[in-house]
């Protein structure tokens, strides 16, 4: 319980002060607040005891109440304050508890009502799930009806209400329905099951994350049957097709059809294949609690760096790319504006639900790696950092050329030929030392930015040149020739680190704190977000519903985290296996990976509150589509293409939000979230004026 107690002085007409009559205190109590005021006496005024009328205001509902303490001399203003407080809010809990067993009869009896008619009408299982919130059995009727019916968004976002429900708390009250007889991990790894059909009834294109809910649904509960049997249908289909794809760019296959025997024996084996497919699938994904031991350690091998893809951007991430130390120094970046202009190409667009989606792809870029990744070097066992890897012309990777299978086993003549040529190829770089070359000082502005992609129009004032976007930092000529002008000084070279796959290891160039959410959470992920990152768990309205239920404040509110293997990552190598050595052997990296609580991984890289972000972007972009302006403005192209234009400006130009005296946005991230926020709502307000209201007239 903590406490703030305020005294008002007032002058009397003598120019005297005295105490004012009033006293005022408040309290926080299990998350509600209470302010409580009462008439002050002076102490020559009390009698031995007597009766004091005190007033509680409560914040949750504005609502006052009055209660009458005894007070005597010995008790102070705070005994008063804190025991009228004990007295309402003890009130308030016997009386909340009260409403709450009735809403939940009511809820149970809507919920028997359902299920004796078999109605098909899901205004009695939504009419029970506000009722009562917590109980999972109405909610997976509730996602089943959806589904049943064709409703797959619903059923999607009522899945995912269902596992929140689920998490909070460690939510008890579905053993309530005995007759039902189902445990809570059971009820869950359902909701998967069910997220999975509507995800595969979608389409397609949500076969993945399909995958993503039926593995989940299994590492809830491994003995859910109808979990695998869908998943293994699935993956046969979708093997199926990737081999019919195949049989289909193979020009002037003339086999025909198999007979039905070998057609059988095909499809055991195909069946096979799936279920070592699903056991790998189930090695690769843990789901577990947050104080489960992680066994990870990150090499800077740089394989993420460039096999990643669809790292989802929010206003805050771009906020924060833009305040990156070395981006200021080395192109005075700071602000969103500067940032897209100097790295246009590392931004790729694509719309959802008619809304600006903005993600980084490093596995599309030209270079195969990420525009904001820098390949490692140290100088006699020191690393450099991204601005001496700028200065020093080293922003490209140095050469890989694989060995071809041919290679492998060489006769005694072909590696006598190739150490010849080898000897040859040293003695034409020392006769070329001094040698005047052209000087191309490549501008480091232009590191990794390769390819083509689409962008709106961002009505951007920045001056800066950006004409040799896409070109490198250094030509191999500038490089080589500052390496030679080194070793005829006498100076150290920089010597490539190179991972365990004989690669370059990469760095980058953000850091840490300013690298987009995705990238900081890797290798692990919030359950929900991995199984369908689209629907949000929760609306705001829902939130609000149900702050009566859930008051206390928790550092996380119960949901699992899933962690994700990757075979090329170093840091899920197996102990003793040679990995990436970025630094001198003194502090080399250890053959054995560090083992740490997940919740330590968590809070050192700041995860809750980066996910916090995501959730709260996420959820504009469903309150926009909410909304039903993309809808009311399908018809007429351009303005829908105007409105998309001036939502990227505000949601991926967050910078140019801000007030003209300043230099973009200052403040923490929620300072970003306020003004997009307000400009969003503007924007959607004007447009729906404009166009939806001519629309009815």
């Amino acid at each position: 319980m903590t406490s703030i107690a305020a005294n008002n002085d007032k002058n009397n007409n003598n120019g005297k002060t005295r105490l004012q009559k009033t006293k005022r205190g408040m309290r926080r109590v299990d998350g509600q607040t209470f302010i409580v005021t009462f008439q002050k006496k002076k102490l020559e005024e009390f009698t031995t005891e007597e009766a004091i009328e005190v007033d509680v205001y409560c914040q949750t509902d504005s609502s006052t109440s009055k209660v009458v303490l005894s007070r005597t001399k010995d008790q102070d203003d705070n005994y008063v304050i804190d025991e009228a407080i004990k007295i309402i809010a003890s009130k308030r809990k016997e009386k909340y508890e009260n409403e709450k067993i009735k809403k939940r009869e009511k809820a149970k009896n809507l919920f028997m009502e359902y299920l004796s008619t078999n109605s098909k009408d899901d205004k009695l299982l939504l009419e029970g799930a506000k009722l009562w919130p917590e109980n999972l059995h109405i909610r997976v009727s509730l996602t089943s009806h959806y589904l049943k019916n064709g409703k797959l968004e619903m059923c999607i976002r009522h899945c995912k209400r269902l596992v929140t429900e689920a998490r909070r708390n460690n939510n008890t009250s579905a053993a309530v329905f005995e007759e039902l007889g189902t445990d809570i991990s059971a009820i869950v790894s359902n909701a998967y099951k069910i997220m999975g059909d509507a995800l595969v009834q979608v389409g397609e294109k949500k076969y993945k994350h399909a995958i993503n809910a039926y593995v989940l649904s299994l590492r809830e509960n491994e003995s859910n049957a109808k979990a695998r049997k869908a998943l293994e249908q699935l993956r046969i289909s979708m093997n199926e097709k990737s081999e019919k794809d195949a049989e289909e760019k193979v020009e002037g296959s003339q086999d025909g059809l198999l007979d039905e025997e070998e057609e059988k024996k095909r499809k055991i084996i195909a069946a096979a294949n799936v279920v070592g497919e699903i056991e790998d699938l189930l090695s690769h994904h843990q789901m577990v609690s947050r104080d489960t031991n992680f066994k990870f350690q990150c090499t800077m091998c740089g394989e993420c760096c460039r096999q990643a893809d669809n790292i989802f951007l929010s206003p805050t991430d771009i906020w924060r790319m833009a305040r990156t130390p070395s981006l200021w120094k080395q192109f005075h970046i700071r602000t969103s504006m500067k940032l897209r202009k100097k790295f246009k190409k590392s931004f790729h667009w694509t719309v959802k639900n008619g809304l600006p989606i903005c993600y980084l792809r490093p596995i599309k870029s030209e270079t195969g790696r990420c525009h904001y990744s820098y390949p490692l070097y140290h100088v006699n066992g020191t690393l450099l950092s991204y601005d001496e890897t700028v200065k020093e012309g080293l922003l490209e990777e140095e050469v890989y050329t694989p060995v071809k299978p041919e290679e492998y086993n060489l006769t005694e003549e072909e590696e006598l030929a190739a150490m010849a040529k080898f000897q040859e190829d040293e003695l034409d770089e020392i006769n070329t030392i001094g040698v005047t070359e052209e000087k191309n000082e490549g501008s480091a502005d232009d590191a990794g930015d390769d390819e083509d992609s689409e962008d709106y129009d961002d009505d951007t004032d920045d001056d800066e040149d950006d004409n040799n976007e896409g070109k490198s930092t250094g030509t191999d000529k500038v490089v080589n020739k500052k390496r030679k002008d080194k070793k005829k000084k006498g100076k150290s070279l920089p010597v490539s680190v190179l991972n365990s796959y004989n690669r370059q290891a990469l760095g980058c160039a953000l850091g840490e704190k300013n690298m987009p959410n995705m990238c900081a959470g890797y290798p692990i992920a919030k359950e929900l977000s991995w199984a369908d990152f689209w629907h949000v768990r929760e609306t705001k309205e829902e939130k609000e519903q149900n702050a009566d239920v859930y008051r206390t404040k928790r550092d996380h509110d119960g949901e699992k985290i899933v962690i994700v293997k990757t075979d090329a990552c170093e840091g899920f190598y197996p102990d003793n296996m040679p990995r990436t050595q970025p630094f001198t052997n003194v502090n080399a990296v250890p053959a054995v990976a560090r083992e740490q609580p997940l919740d330590d991984f968590i809070k050192h890289n700041d995860l809750d509150r980066r996910w916090e972000e995501t959730d709260w972007f996420m959820k504009l972009i469903d309150e926009v589509s909410s909304s039903g302006i993309i809808d009311a403005l399908n018809d007429d192209k351009e303005a829908k293409r105007n409105f998309q234009t001036k939502l990227v400006n505000i949601w991926f130009n967050p910078d140019k939000l801000a007030n003209e005296k300043t230099i973009g946005l200052q403040g923490s991230w929620k300072t970003v979230a306020r003004a997009v926020d307000a400009a969003t709502k503007k924007l959607v307000d004007e447009f729906r004026a404009k166009y939806v209201l001519e629309q009815l007239d």
